[in-house]
């Protein structure tokens, strides 16, 4: 990118274009994880660090697989024509995740499975929106230093 680059997106397009990206580029990652990473977490109660290596590796990947989609966002944002695009990137990013985490526990995925599981759950989404934040804003800032403020 060279410094020419000028901020070319209104808010509205920049925060839809981010929110649509997020959406596909995520969908699309998560769909060959599942599909082509051959995610098996075998394990009954008496090896529960087998069951929580398994599950925190495949936090890692899931939210590995969206890093791309939430990079994607934080740069689009940062060409928008807002005064503090790194406060819309969190907000977007954070409101993507949060509905994506009540979407998954309001279709059940959670029903019937034990404490340990559920500790293992809650521990692998908070700590991949941590990253998947620090990555989104990390893409903004990189994409904010390459804009011309006009």
């Amino acid at each position: 990118m060279s410094n020419s680059a000028k901020k070319i997106f209104s808010p509205i397009q920049g925060i839809a274009i981010a929110v649509v990206s997020m959406w596909i580029l995520g969908a699309l990652g998560v769909f060959l994880l599942i599909h082509f990473g051959n995610w098996s977490i075998i394990g009954n109660e008496s090896t529960r660090d087998a069951i929580s290596t398994q599950g925190m590796g495949f936090y890692l990947a899931y939210f590995g697989c969206r890093i791309p989609s939430v990079v994607f966002a934080g740069y689009i944002i940062a060409f928008t024509r807002l005064r503090r695009p790194y406060v819309c990137t969190v907000i977007v990013v954070l409101l993507f995740q949060s509905t994506m985490l009540t979407l998954r526990f309001v279709r059940g995925s959670w029903i019937g499975i034990n404490e340990t599981t559920i500790a293992i759950s809650v521990v692998g989404e908070i700590a991949g929106v941590v990253i998947l934040l620090a990555c989104a804003l990390l893409a903004e800032r990189y994409g904010r230093c390459n804009v011309q403020v006009q």
